[in-house]
């Protein structure tokens, strides 16, 4: 019977160290397997994922007989990769609010627990690592 013929199901993965402190938030960009979070030591990480996403779908559906463990070295040095390209420190404290514009490419706002709004271009922040936000007025909502 088809029952007897059907592997169990496998969940493949990969683990990324975070740099600093817990995940408050966290965010995929739509347009990017770019990731950004919200440290609660007050420090927004950046990832760029797509490496990683190549490499799980290289080896889609091999398990674990020639998945993740026939990667050997490729899976350890993913997990030991350098992780996040760039860290914003620019908020000084905790923060929550996070989220990618749907409407402007690459803009990410992130708000933090004193009501300090920061909106920011991650592309250009990265490409010079000293970014300049446009910070909001605390009545905004995100």
């Amino acid at each position: 019977s088809d029952e007897e013929t059907d592997d169990p199901p496998t969940l493949e993965h990969l683990s990324l160290s975070h740099p600093s402190g817990g995940v408050n938030r966290l965010r995929v960009m739509p347009e990017k397997p770019i990731v950004a979070t919200w440290s609660d030591a007050g420090v927004v990480h950046l990832f760029d994922l797509q490496s990683q996403l190549a490499l799980l779908e290289r080896n889609a559906g091999k398990g674990a007989a020639g998945g993740m463990s026939g990667m050997g070295g490729a899976a350890a040095s993913m997990r030991q990769s350098k992780g996040s390209f760039f860290d914003y420190e620019g908020h000084g404290c905790e923060g929550y609010a996070l989220d990618w514009s749907k409407v402007s490419p690459g803009r990410l706002v992130t708000g933090d627990v004193q009501g300090a709004i920061h909106v920011w271009d991650v592309e250009a922040a990265a490409a010079t690592n000293t970014p300049s936000p446009a910070t909001a007025p605390s009545q905004w909502s995100i």
